[in-house]
């Protein structure tokens, strides 16, 4: 949050001490700050992944990349810290000079940024004293890896349900309940099976496009449970009715866990019986 005060009045009689033009200020020089692109293991992956699969046509050069972000804002935010302005509060009346004035980041850094680094930059962008800086919420966790049992087990899986699918180690500008299991050493993964053709280049931003209407499958519960978004739509609601009914029909979770046991340790493996 970002917070100042300053010497109220009455709007007839402007002056230099204006809390929320000190704010406004503050807002101008994040917007025009311009973060350089950050690319982290797993989000280089990702983009090898798309090309490898022929869904990007291009190789994930940083030209490349840069385009690709310049056109989806959801690419722009997986490849650097991402700062959008979510609330500018201030004021009580139209003809009144407000005595203070707030605004809140909603701030995501790549996996690994340190947020004590973030926060002296943000300082030095601001560049005001008066201004002053709060953290009322943060949460990270690391990333978990590509190479694993369970994302073995889930490779293997949808290679056997369905050859020659790609498997994308996408990653997600915001966070899910994931971070939880991470956090005790328990590696966790979002997985949403698409049936995409390769025309469809738009893939880099069907997360924010279509994510109200993708049901997903919901992992480690003895059963078929899919999740929708909270904005869910009929439709959305009818697809994941049908999407758990063709999981059901080809045993999904049944061969993700034959494909999860193959792949653990033998003294992991539960014995028979």
């Amino acid at each position: 949050r970002l917070s100042a005060t300053g010497t109220p009045g009455h709007g007839s009689v402007p002056h230099d001490d204006n809390a929320l033009e000190r704010i406004v200020s503050a807002l101008a020089r994040i917007q025009a700050w311009d973060r350089p692109t950050l690319l982290t293991a797993e989000v280089t992956a990702y983009f090898d992944a798309l090309h490898c699969a022929g869904i990007l046509p291009q190789p994930p050069t940083p030209a490349v990349l840069r385009a690709l972000a310049a056109e989806h804002p959801r690419l722009h935010s997986m490849q650097t810290n991402s700062v959008a302005v979510t609330t500018l509060t201030s004021g009580v009346r139209p003809n009144v000079i407000p005595a203070e004035a707030s605004a809140t980041l909603d701030v995501r850094l790549v996996s690994g940024y340190s947020p004590e680094r973030f926060l002296a930059e943000l300082h030095g962008v601001i560049d005001d004293p008066r201004v002053r800086v709060q953290t009322i919420f943060s949460s990270s966790t690391p990333a978990s890896p590509m190479d694993s049992p369970l994302y073995c087990a889930i490779r293997e899986s949808v290679e056997a349900i369905c050859p020659g699918a790609a498997v994308v180690p996408s990653v997600s500008t915001g966070f899910t309940d994931s971070r939880v299991f991470r956090r005790r050493g328990i590696p966790a993964y979002g997985f949403m099976p698409l049936l995409l053709g390769v025309v469809v280049i738009a893939v880099a931003s069907l997360a924010a496009r279509l994510s109200p209407r993708l049901p997903a499958p919901l992992l480690g519960v003895a059963g078929y449970a899919f999740i929708c978004h909270g904005r869910s739509n009929p439709r959305a609601i009818r697809s994941a009715l049908l999407r758990a009914h063709a999981a059901l029909e080809k045993k999904v979770m049944e061969g993700l866990e034959a494909a999860l046991i193959e792949n653990l340790p033998e003294e992991n493996r539960p014995t028979s019986g």
